[in-house]
């Protein structure tokens, strides 16, 4: 009855099959993994959110690893000229760009802080007209992680002072900075003039579950339908067998 299905068309059929199963497999076990990642993200960042502030004297020995997304309350004062806009940075759907100025917490180390949101229309003049900042202050906020450059971002310059930049590179921002900047930026809770805060990360699960389900669903109809298909061609060639 299955003489057919050593025929050569079969045989790559079988191996195409074969591919696309393990395919099937690999794919929903990595959205499978992708949410388990994102439920241990979540379960961190909640944890440190949790934690009491962090201030002025804990920003120079922080490890971005163990302090990112825990809030800080900084006492300082403002080097508003050095202001800096980061590029193409959107809210509710709207263009825009965020406004980063360092906050001097010592004679020595300044902490830069991302104060917002500003419209595109907006984003043409200088960090430092928009930003408007002028002596002491006190913030509070998120810590976050130095941004880096994927694979296809854009890239800033490496020399120069910039007026605006592709990302907060901690690093690169520290080349033109008076001070020396803390190692970790910090995202400002409360609004600054007519700057919009940075929106705190979205804790929800993600689509990765129901990618994983969907690919083992695609899994399960091949490893179920594939034999169908051959045990009904098998069945009508042997109805198409002449009677003796």
């Amino acid at each position: 009855m299955y003489k057919f299905a050593r025929q050569p068309k079969w045989i790559a059929g079988h191996v195409l099959t074969l591919v696309l199963l393990v395919v099937f497999l690999i794919a929903g076990s990595w959205q499978y993994s992708r949410h388990d990642e994102r439920r241990e993200a979540n379960a961190r960042i909640e944890a440190r959110s949790a934690l009491e502030d962090l201030h002025e004297q804990d920003m120079t020995s922080l490890v971005a690893d163990e302090a990112e997304f825990r809030t800080a309350t900084l006492a300082g004062t403002w080097v508003g000229h050095e202001a800096v806009l980061i590029r193409n940075r959107s809210f509710n759907g709207a263009a825009g760009c965020h406004v980063v100025a360092p906050l001097a917490i010592d004679g020595t180390t300044a902490v830069a802080i991302n104060l917002g949101w500003v419209e595109e229309i907006r984003c043409s003049l200088t960090a430092a007209d928009l930003a408007g900042l002028d002596g002491d202050a006190i913030v509070q906020g998120r810590l976050r992680a130095s941004q880096q450059r994927g694979r296809l971002g854009p890239k800033d310059p490496s020399t120069g002072d910039l007026e605006t930049m592709a990302r907060i590179d901690l690093e690169r921002l520290d080349q033109q900075v008076s001070l020396q900047l803390a190692p970790l930026y910090v995202e400002a809770l409360e609004p600054h003039i007519d700057i919009i805060p940075v929106s705190a990360p979205t804790l929800d699960a993600g689509p990765h579950l129901g990618y994983a389900v969907q690919w083992l669903l695609f899994f399960g109809v091949g490893a179920v339908g594939y034999p169908i298909v051959l045990r009904h061609h098998a069945h009508k060639g042997q109805n198409d067998l002449p009677a003796d």
